[in-house]
């Protein structure tokens, strides 16, 4: 107890002479100013060291981004409808932010927020386009997380660019794909007993179209 007492003693009398010092070298340079000494100017020194400014650290274009895929990862942001992102979700967005650092590399510039606007977004999918040689519905993708991008920007009041709101993420118009009934029975007619591997192929493929199987489902077919 007493070398606790000891210890809080020697940290007050520290701190006061901390102030003391505050003040004289206050005095030394009001004077040094030619100005009056007056009771506010030493609490105004006092107060500032004693509580002293903090300073915010900037928030760029690429730390935004990379807090925004953080806090998905954590769980702290959750996606549209209150949905936590899985691990693919989370890879989309990293992969979009790649794509980002490889067009200001690129267009050798610095991105900020202030630098999106309709132009450098005509510019960024006309990298896509004409020299990566993305096909439509590839380019849709980069511009469709791009955009979540500026939407978060906007409501933490980092980017006010609301034409972002209006731009449109291309898309092709699918063309589906599919036998009818009477070509599936085709395959299933057809001879293959001379081949007992084509025959169990083609057995899980009529399964398959029949129970509306997904690609990765086959992964569990044994």
């Amino acid at each position: 107890m007493a070398r606790y007492e000891a210890g809080t003693k020697d940290n007050v009398n520290f701190y006061f002479s901390c102030l003391r010092s505050v003040v004289d070298k206050t005095i030394s340079d009001i004077l040094i100013s030619r100005i009056p000494v007056t009771k506010e100017l030493v609490e105004t020194a006092l107060k500032n060291y004693n509580t002293p400014a903090t300073t915010s650290e900037e928030i760029t274009f690429f730390k935004f981004i990379d807090q925004f895929i953080s806090d998905l990862e954590t769980g702290k942001r959750m996606l549209d409808g209150n949905k936590i992102a899985d691990p693919k979700t989370v890879q989309w967005y990293k992969t979009a932010k790649n794509s980002l650092a490889e067009f200001e590399e690129h267009e050798k510039i610095k991105l900020t927020f202030d630098s999106w606007t309709e132009e450098m977004w005509k510019a960024y999918v006309k990298l896509l386009t004409f020299t990566k040689k993305f096909k439509m519905n590839n380019v849709g993708f980069y511009q469709k997380q791009h955009k979540l991008f500026l939407k978060a920007a906007r409501k933490a009041t980092l980017f006010t660019g609301v034409w972002s709101d209006d731009v449109k993420v291309l898309a092709e118009n699918p063309v589906d794909v599919f036998l009818n009934k009477k070509e599936l029975e085709l395959i299933e007619n057809h001879d293959l007993s001379d081949n007992p591997r084509l025959d169990r192929v083609r057995d899980l493929f009529l399964v398959g179209c029949n129970c509306g199987f997904r690609i990765s489902d086959w992964n569990q077919v044994r």
